[in-house]
């Protein structure tokens, strides 16, 4: 009984441990993907403008 009881308790913590893991993982590709969807939106912006100025 003693050792099924151990065993649930380093399986909860290992649990606890991945999901933890997962949510700093997804926090860094959120923020890199923000700063690459901006990084993306100004080159498009730049082309737009390149784009706009011969036919002026």
């Amino acid at each position: 009984m003693k050792k099924n009881k151990n065993k649930v308790i380093i399986q909860i913590l290992f649990v606890f441990f991945v999901s933890i893991y997962l949510i700093s993982c997804q926090n860094i590709e959120v923020k890199d993907y923000k700063k690459n969807s901006e990084e993306i939106l100004k080159t498009n912006n730049d082309t737009i403008e390149k784009i706009k100025i011969p036919t002026h």
